[in-house]
């Protein structure tokens, strides 16, 4: 098939269409051939009229929402033909006028600032065109502020470094505002700074961009510090133990302080003596200024040293020259002193004075014949190299060959017993040198009286703490001799207890007034001192004070009770609080401290 439409345009087609696009009339012809190659042709006339253009209608549609920086797709598909045209689509998007910048019936389009836009689109059917505009409203995207900081636990007083993380989708940050827990401000992009206080504190990040667009970030820093102290006792006497405290230590929250070393020469360099604990007690053996340190450990890892200078001072020795003596004149007397000193690193000299001109020196055990009947005072002196002198007499009965020979009295000791208790005393190494029976009286109080027991074993109690001076008079009839000893009554601690006791299987509500009761035994002195800890959230120095938990948790109550003599004792116990159910509107009540 040869189709020849008259307007210059053809088809092979066995039934083709065509369309014309001027109004005439035009001959249209067709040409057959068979398969042998013969042909024929026909021709008809076309007449094409004019038929009147409907322009298109364009639709930018819109208005148009997006943030800058992030494709909008601008659609045309609103747009239409009344006669079914097929158009083509022109775009405006930089409202230059020109309709060169994108095609097609939809168009993604980016702007990278924000702002108000109006977007153009030309749509043409061949014939006629339309225009439409959209407004693309653009709006701005804020940074996100972000920051980091080192090291992660800083020490208190030293800098901590901040460094800005922020981030911006298209508009540079231009301003950093740092606020330090209320304890400083910046302006720089990454500041350093050092705090004042220690804790979890607050520091907050606020960030500007180009636009004026902020945000803002707050993270917690963790500011640790740890603080050693120590308390006790500034003056002693050499041999004496001495009680110090470091449970005043504090470690920054969260942390606590975990461990405690103690020092009892502190020379710059600290050498650990073994002792641990928050209180201790250590006796010096010698006289001196000497520095007690005690290093502490927290939780953190931290170590912190405190110190105490503590004055020691000398004591001077304590002589029992023995007992007094009978002997008969020109006989050599025996004499065996002793004494004590508690500064053990001492060193001593001894000295004798027999009374009648003679003396001796050099040992504690020495011999001596009087030459003539008659009482003679022997003084024994010991001296300790810091100029400690203590001494003490015997008194030797030297008779006649053939006269009665005088006791010797022995009152035993030293002794030792708690205040309230009653202590046993033995005369029995008393002797007498001729064998006579002998009778003993006790002067227990030192008034020289010698009225308060009789007997060789009596008893004595003594209700209060000290060191004491008994005496025995020994007799055999005819003569008689004393002897003294000396006793250290020691202070009986009180027992400290209290209620509310807590079982496994107790606890209280938070907001709960919880009355606790002082049950702390003492045997002689009375308790003048109360001191509660209520897990470092109160304190009280009641006897029976009340003490409300405002929150769920475990708690360690602690009492110290201490007694006229000064003498401490402490308990713990554990409370166990739980939350509050049944609250009213109000929440449940959050108590404090009151003390009865």
């Amino acid at each position: 098939w040869a189709w020849d439409f008259g307007d210059g345009q053809a088809s092979t087609d066995q039934n083709p269409s065509h369309t014309y696009f001027g109004a005439a009339n035009y001959t249209a012809s067709l040409t057959v051939t068979d398969e042998d190659g013969s042909t024929s042709m026909a021709t008809a006339t076309v007449q094409i009229d004019l038929v009147p253009n409907n322009p298109p209608v364009a639709d930018a549609g819109g208005p148009y929402a997006v943030d800058e920086g992030v494709s909008v797709l601008l659609d045309a598909t609103a747009s239409s033909d009344p006669d079914g045209n097929t158009l083509t689509f022109a775009w405006d998007l930089d409202n230059d006028g020109q309709y060169d910048d994108a095609t097609g019936v939809t168009v993604n389009q980016t702007f990278n600032a924000d702002g108000t836009y109006t977007v153009g689109l030309r749509v043409w059917d061949g014939l006629a065109a339309d225009t439409d505009t959209a407004v693309v409203n653009v709006a701005d995207l804020a940074p996100t502020a972000a920051f980091g900081f080192a090291p992660a636990v800083s020490e208190l007083g030293s800098p901590v470094q901040f460094t800005d993380l922020s981030t911006t989708p298209l508009d540079a940050i231009t301003g950093w505002a740092w606020d330090f827990a209320g304890q400083g401000t910046s302006a720089a992009a990454s500041p350093a700074f050092t705090f004042t206080t220690a804790g979890a504190l607050p520091v907050t990040l606020t960030v500007t961009d180009a636009d004026g667009s902020t945000s803002a970030v707050t993270r917690t820093v963790a500011v640790h510090s740890l603080l050693a102290a120590v308390s006790g006792d500034a003056v002693l006497d050499e041999g004496q133990a001495g009680n110090f405290d470091a449970s005043g230590s504090t470690a920054s929250n969260p942390y606590l302080v975990t461990g405690y070393e103690w020092d009892w020469d502190f020379d710059g360099a600290f050498n650990a003596s073994g002792v641990t604990g928050a209180t201790a007690s250590h006796a010096f053996a010698d006289n001196g200024a000497y520095t007690v340190a005690v290093r502490v450990t927290d939780s953190f890892g931290a170590t912190d040293t405190a110190t105490l200078l503590v004055t020691v001072a000398n004591v001077a020795p304590v002589v029992d020259a023995g007992p007094g003596q009978g002997a008969v004149e020109g006989n050599l007397v025996n004499f065996a002193g002793s004494f004590t000193d508690p500064g053990t690193a001492d060193t001593h000299t001894m000295a004798w004075d027999f009374g009648d001109g003679a003396s001796g020196a050099g040992s504690l055990t020495v011999s001596h014949a009087f030459a003539s009947a008659g009482s003679y005072t022997v003084t024994l002196t010991v001296t300790d190299d810091d100029g400690g002198v203590g001494a003490d007499f015997l008194v030797v009965t030297v008779v006649p060959v053939g006269a009665n020979l005088p006791p010797v009295a022995d009152a035993g000791g030293p002794y030792a017993t708690d205040e309230s208790l009653a202590l046993a005393f033995s005369a029995m190494a008393s002797m007498d040198p001729d064998g006579d029976p002998l009778s003993f009286s006790w002067d227990m109080d030192n008034d020289g009286v010698f009225g308060d027991a009789t007997g060789g074993r009596p008893s004595w109690t003594w209700p209060n703490d000290g060191v004491y001076t008994v005496w025995v008079r020994v007799s055999d009839g005819l003569a008689q001799s004393l002897a003294s000893a000396v006793v250290t009554v020691a202070d009986m601690a009180p027992v400290a207890d209290f209620t509310p006791p807590m079982p496994a299987s107790s606890s209280f509500t938070e907001g709960t007034a919880i009355h606790f009761t002082d049950n702390s035994i003492t045997t002689t002195d009375p308790i003048v001192a109360w001191n509660w800890d209520f897990a470092g959230l109160g304190t009280s120095n009641a006897p029976n004070p009340v003490f409300t938990f405002n929150a769920p948790g475990t708690y360690v109550v602690t009492l110290t009770v201490t007694d006229a003599d000064g003498s401490v004792s402490t308990k713990q116990q554990t409370i166990r609080v739980t939350a509050c159910v049944d609250c009213d509107s109000g929440g449940c009540f959050i108590g404090g401290l009151s003390d009865r």
